[in-house]
């Protein structure tokens, strides 16, 4: 089973879009046929290839796969569930800022302050103010992320080493 799951997940980690989009594509049909179009695996499924939308460049498309797939895991789990969390955080990036902040309260009450998913959202509120110019505003959330980062760096898929002057 598990080389197989690595098998779909590779192409698009990898960069092969066009290998990629199928597989996920496929996964979404059979889901939303064997589970249901409302289950939260079948979220899962628009998740997947709205990241690889994402990825390819295809915005439009990816916000409405992941606003579909948001809704989806909000009526299953509820509101405030941190796996909504993770959906918030690729949302439309003109809505972004309100977004990441829900996502790091969510995170923040589910999880804690110090958890490793909660400093991702820290972290992706940070990014999205430095690209809008705030730096003033990211720097101090960047550095809040250093304690999680530096305690529990293999839960964390980001570098630490370029926020160690801020």
């Amino acid at each position: 089973m598990m080389v197989a799951v690595l098998r779909r997940v590779i192409p698009h980690e990898q960069g092969k879009f066009t290998e990629a989009a199928p597989l996920y594509t496929r996964a979404l049909g059979v889901r939303e046929v064997e589970l249901g179009p409302n289950h939260p695996d079948t979220a899962t499924s628009l998740n997947n290839l709205a990241s690889l939308l994402q990825d390819r460049g295809d915005y439009n498309k990816a916000v409405s796969l992941n606003e579909r797939a948001l809704a989806i895991r909000e009526e299953t789990l509820g509101p405030k569930h941190h796996n909504i969390a993770g959906l918030l955080d690729r949302g439309d990036y003109n809505k972004a800022a309100p977004l990441y902040k829900r996502a790091l309260g969510i995170r923040e009450e589910a999880l804690g302050p110090t958890h490793p998913f909660t400093a991702t959202s820290l972290n992706n509120l940070a990014v999205h103010l430095q690209d809008e110019g705030k730096l003033a505003e990211a720097a101090p959330l960047y550095k809040c992320t250093l304690p999680t980062r530096k305690e529990k760096p293999a839960a964390l898929l980001w570098d630490i080493s370029d926020l160690e002057d801020l």
